[in-house]
């Protein structure tokens, strides 16, 4: 299975006004939260967060710069499901070996400016954005 772009970031990871948050909620749920100056009219006055949710995360690895390679770079500001990957493989044999389920799991990447790159072995992938008054 070859790699493949599922989603893509509204604007470059270069224009973020800080560095990404991200966080573990119960589910369990990864999820990635960005924020740019709006590029329109209508919400000029308002910045837009994008939260990337990844649900179902049974693996989550975080790598910088220094560990990248030309794969990973194909994930520069946008979600790329990996066709087949170590991780994956890894992860879901040892699933099996426990007698768990892994029906969708899949092996999703996205890579961000400044070196940020996250690995997630998960089942499901959303995002939502948002515009928010600066504070």
């Amino acid at each position: 299975m070859q790699d493949i772009v599922i989603w893509k970031l509204p604007f470059p990871s270069t224009a973020m006004l800080q560095f990404p948050n991200f966080n573990i909620l119960p589910g369990p749920i990864f999820w990635i939260e960005c924020e740019f100056d709006s590029d329109n009219d209508y919400y000029n006055d308002k910045k837009t967060v994008v939260t990337l949710f990844f649900e179902g995360v049974v693996v989550q690895q975080l790598r910088f710069s220094s560990a990248l390679d030309v794969r990973d770079v194909n994930a520069y500001d946008r979600v790329m499901q990996i066709g087949s990957s170590e991780l994956q493989t890894m992860t879901l044999k040892a699933m099996l070996d426990r007698k768990r389920d892994i029906e969708n799991i899949k092996h999703l990447r996205i890579h961000f400016d400044d070196g940020y790159c996250f690995d997630l072995i998960c089942k499901n992938f959303r995002s939502e954005t948002r515009y928010e008054e600066y504070r």
